[in-house]
């Protein structure tokens, strides 16, 4: 990526040596006055006049003819086309080739393939001259003529629909031609309510009794029977109680019976006043004496005919003739002209996926189920291969020619594994309370060889809040735990009073407790104590010893203060260690100009004209040259030789010491 120069160079009178100017195919866009490049196209120098691109060349003194060219004079020069007139010829200050001057054979490609698309034929290599076709390719429902393309009114995929009409079938309106949108609609008939979207019984009215049910003529109706009835306030269909009904009873005593006999009945005994008998006689009843004196016989399901029936009088109900059914005088009988009545010795049946052997059913055949791969099929079951061998809860496996048991097992409470048990994925969870192990040694890292570089230990979840872990750190090599203390479980020798003793571990690995005299004691005794990088130790034996932290210098490890932002910009400090943090205090960044235009004041604070400023295109991310000065130990100029767009540069300045 090119450097970008906000602003003019200035050699002051110095050679720019060994360079070059921009090469370009295509002359640059939006020039200004006095822009040069150099075109690779034509090989020239061009500059741009303010209105054109203008070649920056000389004289010519010399000019070298080539073929069809001559070339006249010394100093002024004279350049014609050498031409035979024949094929080519020289109109006015133009050359042109002459009206058939030029044949097939002098051109490097005399002809052309015209190659059919989609939908069409024909084609081929043309000779210049000469000519070829392409045609449309008639396919289904398309028909080609000489002049146009049109459906073929002969397919019947070019059908006219508009005699094509929807009829409403039975119980259903509406319909008509396909022409435009039609709605069919359910009618609604007796009994039958029709809404926007749904089809339902309506209960109202008289002809929507319902009349089938269980005759029980004869028996007593209980007061906590239920009956239907018609509420004529509302003309909706409800139930009620027996009790409900307003109907009252009567009691009282009867003084005094008569009856009078006629039409084939005879009375006899009567009047009775206080007691005596009532004989009622039978003689010949004509039917103008019954209450009902005929019979009404309805053709019931398969049956015709029937109808009101006086007695004395008969009818006759006869067998109705269905599809396939043939009623002759004495029998009904299978029609055996009918399709549905039809000779099935030639209807076979096939055996499909899984099955063998069918045929036709002339006579009888066996279908069997096939044996494949750890199936085994009996003459009357089919079982798994190797089945009789499994034992019960236990999880069977293949063995390549049947199912075995495995070493896993199931008794629906504990799946219990006598082999190893090697599990190879990436994850492992178990989900329970308590995990019991009967191995003395669990092995963490198995797969680690070669020099350690893996942590191993255990690590407790502990839901909202941290963590904890006792990790070995093999890069240490110690345990270790994370942000917990380490207890080791009941010391021997610590007892009441013992609270932040030190403790001590022998070489056979017994903690033991000292108290303070008791370490004073073991010091006085025999412990030295030596000095180490950045430490001071004043006194010895059973003396007061000091451990202390030695002020760190430029020669010594030690102690050592941070120094803040502001004692880290003034840069004299000598005792004190610059971090990170404090480092931001030798540094400024914000985006620039301002606002539009060709300069920019930048307010650093730094405290110094010491700074380095450089300046970077923020689209880009390319460094950008322009002029900087320096005004005071706070603030720098930036000056651009054009007007810059407002926040399109970043400014970085660092302090230096």
């Amino acid at each position: 990526m090119a450097k970008k120069f906000l602003v003019s160079i200035d050699l002051n009178k110095n050679e720019l040596q060994n360079g070059v100017i921009q090469n370009l195919g295509t002359a640059p866009s939006s020039p200004v006055e006095g822009q040069i490049y150099y075109d690779t196209g034509d090989d020239t120098l061009y500059f741009w006049n303010g209105t054109a691109w203008q070649g920056a060349g000389g004289d010519v003194e010399n000019i070298t003819a080539g073929d069809g060219i001559a070339v006249s004079g010394t100093t002024d020069f004279t350049i014609s086309v050498d031409y035979d007139d024949v094929t080519i010829g020289l109109t006015g200050n133009s050359l042109q080739i002459k009206n058939g001057g030029v044949s097939n054979a002098k051109l490097a490609n005399s002809s052309l393939t015209i190659t059919a698309g989609s939908g069409l034929t024909g084609g081929g290599s043309t000779a210049l001259g000469s000519s070829t076709t392409l045609n449309i390719g008639a396919g289904t429902g398309i028909s080609v003529n000489a002049d146009d393309v049109a459906l073929d009114t002969t397919s019947t995929r070019n059908t006219d629909h508009a005699s094509v009409s929807i009829s409403a079938g039975d119980g259903l309106t509406g319909g008509g031609t396909i022409a435009s949108s039609r709605t069919i609609n359910v009618g609604s008939g007796t009994g039958i309510s029709v809404g926007a979207d749904s089809v339902g019984l309506d209960y109202a009215g008289t002809d929507n009794f319902i009349d089938a049910a269980t005759d029980l003529e004869g028996t007593a109706i209980a007061t906590g029977d239920t009956i239907i009835y018609h509420d004529a306030t509302d003309n909706n269909v409800k139930k009620g109680l027996v009790s409900d009904l307003p109907f009252s009873t009567s009691s009282g005593t009867v003084t005094s019976v008569n009856a009078t006999g006629s039409g084939g009945v005879t009375v006899s005994g009567v009047p009775i006043t206080t007691s005596g008998t009532i004989a009622i006689g039978l003689s010949a009843v004509p039917n103008a004496s019954l209450a009902n004196s005929s019979v009404t016989i309805t053709a019931g399901a398969g049956l015709t005919n029937g109808g009101s029936v006086s007695l004395g009088s008969s009818t006759t109900l006869n067998v109705g003739a269905g599809t396939g059914i043939a009623v002759n005088a004495n029998d009904v009988a299978l029609d055996t002209t009918n399709d549905r009545n039809v000779d099935h010795t030639a209807v076979t049946i096939s055996a499909g996926d899984g099955l063998s052997g069918g045929g036709d059913i002339a006579s009888s055949f066996s279908l069997n189920v096939g044996a494949g791969t750890g199936i085994n099929v009996a003459a009357d079951s089919v079982a798994v291969e190797g089945a009789s061998t499994l034992t019960t809860n236990n999880v069977p496996k293949w063995n390549g020619s049947g199912f075995t048991n495995s070493s896993i097992s199931d008794d629906g409470t504990t799946v219990t594994i006598t082999n190893n048990l090697d599990v190879q994925g990436t994850i492992t969870y178990i989900d329970s309370t308590t995990v019991e192990f009967g191995d003395n040694i669990l092995l963490l890292a198995k797969d680690q060889t070669g020099t350690p570089s893996l942590n191993a230990g255990w690590e407790v979840e502990r839901g909202d809040s941290a963590n904890v872990s006792f990790l070995w750190v093999e890069a240490s090599d110690y345990f270790s735990t994370i942000d917990q203390p380490f207890h080791i479980g009941s010391i021997a020798g610590a007892g009441a009073g013992y609270s932040g003793n030190a403790y001590l571990v022998s070489d056979s690995g017994v903690v033991k407790s000292l108290t303070s005299a008791q370490l004073a004691d073991d010091v006085a005794t025999g412990f030295t104590f030596t000095e180490g990088n950045g430490i001071d130790i004043t006194g010895s034996g059973s003396s007061s010893v000091t451990i202390a932290a030695e002020t760190a210098s430029t020669t010594n490890q030690g102690v050592v203060e941070l120094a803040t932002t502001t004692e880290t910009r003034a840069l004299s400090d000598t005792s004190r260690a610059v971090t990170a943090s404090s480092l931001t205090g030798l540094r400024h960044s914000e985006s620039s100009p301002a606002v539009g235009g060709v300069s920019d004041i930048i307010t650093h604070n730094l405290g110094s004209k010491d700074v380095i400023v450089q300046v970077y295109e923020i689209s880009t991310g390319a460094t950008v040259e322009c002029d900087v000065v320096r005004n005071s130990t706070t603030q720098v100029t930036l000056t651009f030789a054009q007007a810059q767009t407002q926040d399109s540069l970043q400014v970085l300045i660092i302090k230096v010491a």
